[in-house]
């Protein structure tokens, strides 16, 4: 049958990644695990204008973490209004410190008003969804292990997850179906499982945040000398 083809091997995965560079339409994965390189891979078919879903987990596995790193992206946000409003107070403040001694109190409170007017939120190129892995938050959660390709007309089921092991290096399983009825069935399945009542989804902002928290974070003497320094520069 020409719609259906089952492969059982090693480094089965040349098919379905040139199925994924070729796409126009859509790129619609269910993996547990994936790669840096597909991760980059997926972010490009998107900005190609083809319609990329991906359903993972979170998984502290390292390979994984570094893919899913990728595809959240931090997003500044800056309430202008009340930021120029402290500033302006802050800039007040600093010669009182100098000239007269006093002024430190409103400093400090000026400064760590005009911090909550900044902040980062995170989003993802691709139309992203993570669901937490089995012991995630020290819960006892359900685990998805689904491995499944939808790529424009084409549907794939297999063992194979959307790493280099998988598709490269593991001897894996694939079935690749043509069949439109069958391709109509995987997408149904496919969006249901975005909404499975079982599954418990982990929010990007909150990998997001692991990420940030690696960040230096400025102490209130920092931010002093920074405001210091630019008065004067301004000044000159």
């Amino acid at each position: 049958d020409n719609n259906c083809h089952i492969v059982i091997g090693k480094a089965i995965g040349g098919e379905l990644e040139e199925d994924i560079i070729k796409a126009k339409e859509r790129i619609w994965i269910v993996s547990p695990w994936i790669s840096e390189k597909y991760a980059e891979l997926l972010i490009k078919k998107q900005e190609q204008g083809v319609d990329v879903q991906l359903i993972t987990t979170s998984s502290s596995n390292k390979r994984h973490q570094k893919g899913l790193n990728l595809l959240i992206n931090p997003v500044e946000i800056t309430d202008e209004e009340k930021y120029d409003y402290y500033t302006r107070l802050i800039y007040i403040s600093i010669p009182f410190i100098f000239i007269f001694g006093i002024g430190l109190i409103p400093l400090i409170y000026c400064l760590n008003k005009r911090r909550e007017c900044h902040w980062i939120e995170f989003e993802s190129p691709i139309n992203l969804k993570i669901f937490k892995t089995k012991y995630d938050d020290n819960e006892n959660n359900e685990f998805i292990h689904v491995k499944s390709y939808i790529i424009d007309d084409h549907y794939y089921l297999g063992s194979l997850n959307f790493t280099d092991n998988g598709l490269w290096d593991n001897i894996e399983s694939i079935t690749r179906f043509k069949s439109k009825k069958i391709l109509e069935e995987g997408m149904d399945e496919f969006q249901t499982l975005q909404k499975h009542p079982l599954l418990k989804e982990k929010r990007i902002d909150e990998l997001g945040l692991l990420k940030e928290e690696k960040t230096e974070k400025k102490s209130f003497f920092q931010l002093l000398k920074e405001e210091i320094e630019k008065r004067l520069l301004i000044k000159k």
